[in-house]
C-alpha cells in the first residue's frame, strides 16, 4: 500500500466517526421525545380521569340536588333546634334566677328573724344581768342586815354578861310597895273552884310565827327583855293586825331564848272566863300542880320568889278576862303581885289602845 491510500482511509474514518456522533445526536434526541411524547400523555390521562370524575358527577346531579336539600333541611332544623334550645336555656335561667331571688328573700327573712331573736336574746341578757344584780344587792343588804343584827345581838351579849356580873345593870327591890293593899287584892280572888275548870285548858306554846314587817319593833323588844330585868311589854290594837305573832316571834327569839331557856310560858287569856280561872291558867303554865287552895295566887307568887332563874309570861289576849264586867280589879291585882318579883318579867297583848298600867301595873 501506498502513501496515497491513508489519508483517505483517514477520510473514511472521520465520516464515519462524524455519522456516529450524528446518529447518537438523533437516538438522543428520539429518546428525548419519547420522554416528552409519554409525559404529555400522562397529563392526558390524568387529565382524562378529572373529566371522568366531572362526568361522573354531573350523572349524579340529581343525588347531589338531593343531598343539598336535605343539607339545607337538616341546616334549617339545625337552626330552629339551635333557638329552641337557646329558648329552653334562656326560661332555665329566668328559673334559677327566680329560684336565686327566692333564695335571697329566704336569706333576707332568717336574717330579719335572726336579728329579732339576738334583739330578744340581749334583752333577754340584759334582764338577767339586772336581775343578777338586784338579786346580788338584796343578798348584800340582807347581809348587811344580818351583819347589823348580829353586832347587836353580840352586844346584847356582852351586856347580859355585865349585867350577871353585877357591873353595869340595876335590879328591882323584891319588897312589895304596899302589903296591904296586895294581900287584899289576893283575898278577893277564890280560886277553890277553879280546879276542875282548869284541867281541860291548853297552855302549850304555840311555835315560832312566819311573820313579815314588825322587824324592829320585834329588835326593840328582844332588846328589853335581853337587858332589862323585870321588863315590861305591852302590845296593844285592833283584833287581827297581829299582835299574837309578834309576841310569839319575840318570845321565840334566840337571844330571849338564851337568857330564859325553858321558862317561857303562854298564858292564852281568851280562856279564863273569871279572875279564878285566870289565876289557874298562869298556875298551869308554870306547871304548878292542882291544889285546893283557897288562896292559889300566894302559891304562885311563893313559886316565883323562891325560883332561882328568870322567867318571862306571855298574857295573850288579856282583854278577854279584863273585859269581864267587876273582874278588872282582880286580874289587876294579879298583875300587881307578879309585877313585884325582879325575876319575872311579861308580854300583854290586848285588844284597844289603852293600857291597864292605870292599875298599879309597873
Amino acid at each position: 500500500m501506498d502513501g496515497t491510500g491513508i489519508p483517505f482511509v483517514k477520510g473514511v474514518a472521520g465520516a464515519a466517526l462524524e455519522a456516529i456522533k450524528i446518529a447518537k445526536a438523533i437516538e438522543m434526541k428520539r429518546r428525548i421525545y419519547f420522554h416528552e411524547v409519554l409525559a404529555e400523555l400522562g397529563i392526558i390521562e390524568k387529565r382524562s380521569q378529572k373529566w371522568r370524575a366531572v362526568l361522573y358527577h354531573l350523572d349524579n346531579g340529581e343525588k347531589l340536588k338531593g343531598c343539598s336539600n336535605k343539607l339545607h333541611w337538616a341546616m334549617g332544623e339545625f337552626q330552629v333546634t339551635s333557638k329552641v334550645n337557646t329558648c329552653l336555656k334562656g326560661l332555665e335561667r329566668q328559673k334559677e334566677l327566680r329560684s336565686g331571688q327566692v333564695k335571697i328573700q329566704e336569706a333576707q327573712q332568717e336574717l330579719r328573724e335572726g336579728q329579732i331573736k339576738l334583739d330578744e336574746n340581749i334583752k333577754d341578757g340584759q334582764t338577767k344581768i339586772e336581775g343578777t344584780i338586784d338579786r346580788n344587792h338584796a343578798k348584800i343588804e340582807e347581809s348587811h342586815s344580818k351583819i347589823e343584827e348580829g353586832t347587836k345581838r353580840a352586844v346584847m351579849r356582852f351586856k347580859m354578861v355585865c349585867w350577871v356580873c353585877g357591873k353595869q345593870l340595876r335590879t328591882r327591890a323584891p319588897e312589895v310597895r304596899s302589903p296591904g293593899s296586895l294581900k287584899h287584892s289576893l283575898l278577893a280572888i277564890d280560886t277553890s273552884k277553879s280546879n276542875q275548870r282548869c284541867s281541860i285548858l291548853s297552855t302549850v306554846m304555840p311555835p315560832d310565827p312566819k311573820i313579815f314587817g314588825r322587824r324592829e319593833y320585834i329588835e326593840r323588844a328582844v332588846e328589853l327583855l335581853f337587858l332589862t330585868p323585870g321588863a315590861r311589854i305591852a302590845i296593844l290594837g285592833p283584833g287581827g293586825m297581829g299582835k299574837t305573832s309578834a309576841a310569839l316571834k319575840v318570845i321565840h327569839d334566840s337571844l330571849v331564848v338564851e337568857r330564859f331557856g325553858e321558862n317561857r310560858c303562854w298564858i292564852p287569856c281568851e280562856q279564863a272566863t273569871s279572875a279564878p280561872l285566870f289565876v289557874e291558867l298562869v298556875a298551869k303554865s308554870l306547871n304548878l300542880p292542882l291544889s285546893s287552895s283557897s288562896d292559889r295566887l300566894a302559891e304562885i307568887i311563893a313559886f316565883l320568889k323562891s325560883s332561882k332563874v328568870l322567867y318571862i309570861l306571855l298574857f295573850d289576849n288579856l282583854e278577854a278576862p279584863w273585859d269581864i264586867e267587876g273582874q278588872q280589879s282582880n286580874v289587876a291585882g294579879v298583875l300587881t303581885a307578879i309585877g313585884f318579883i325582879p325575876s319575872v318579867s311579861f308580854i300583854i297583848t290586848m285588844r284597844g289602845n289603852q293600857h291597864p298600867s292605870s292599875h298599879t301595873i309597873e
